[in-house]
This record gives C-alpha cells, sequence and structure tokens, in this order.
C-alpha cells in the first residue's frame, strides 16, 4: 500500500468524533456505545476492521429493537453487511408485524418494498379462513 510510506493518510468518510472514539479503544480496550454514537460507530468500526466495537454496536442496536425502529435497525444492519442483526431485526418484523404496521417508519416505506421485504414471510405463514 502506498500509504505504508506516507506521513499523512485521508481517511474519507468516516466520522472524526467515532475515530476519536475507536483511537481511544486501541489503547484502553473500552468502547461506550449508545443511541448517540452507534450510527455513525459501526461504520468507521466496520472500516478500521475492528471487530470488536462492530459486534459491540449490532449488540447495542439488538437491545433497542422495537416497532418503531425495528424497519430502520434493519435496513442499517442490510447496509452495514451485519448479517445476524439483518436476520434478528426481520425475524422481529415477523414476529411483531401489526404492531409494526401501524408505525410511521412502516407508513414511510415505499410500498414495493412492503411485500418483498416483510409480508413474504408472514403472509405465507399464516392460513386464511374466509
Amino acid at each position: 500500500m502506498s500509504e505504508s510510506r506516507q506521513t499523512h493518510v485521508t481517511l474519507h468518510d468516516i466520522d472524526p468524533q467515532a475515530l476519536e472514539q475507536l483511537v481511544q479503544y486501541a489503547y484502553t480496550a473500552e468502547i461506550v456505545v449508545g443511541e448517540g454514537n452507534v450510527q455513525t460507530l459501526l461504520p468507521a468500526a466496520s472500516l478500521l476492521q475492528l471487530n470488536g466495537v462492530r459486534d459491540a454496536c449490532c449488540k447495542f442496536l439488538l437491545s433497542q429493537l422495537d416497532p418503531s425502529n425495528c424497519l430502520g435497525i434493519r435496513g442499517f444492519a442490510d447496509t452495514h453487511s451485519c448479517s445476524d442483526l439483518l436476520k434478528s431485526a426481520h425475524k422481529y418484523v415477523l414476529q411483531h408485524f401489526v404492531e409494526v404496521s401501524k408505525t410511521e417508519e412502516f407508513m414511510l416505506l415505499p410500498l414495493k418494498q412492503k411485500p418483498h421485504h416483510l409480508t413474504e414471510g408472514f403472509i405465507s405463514n399464516t392460513r386464511l379462513t374466509l
């Protein structure tokens, strides 16, 4: 890599505060993940291949799942290739579909995404009796 011979390296697409936290993590092996930093910390940790921080972010997001945010967390997990979190969030959506379908997050979801991503497993597992 040409960066190994340079005195300065520019990191694109990384939040400065997240980078600062990750540098501190490198020295202390401690990090606090919360609502205020998880959305910048996870992509930065992924970019720098800090899997411990990435896992901590996914664990935090998993603990925060509720009907009002599970679709957003599912999309975030998909964007950042967090496959376990993606599966868990998708399962949560299917298990709580009635509540999820009443949320603003669901209402704002483009119509073409609703059947494919959400109702797929729900409808195929439900019998309709008339």
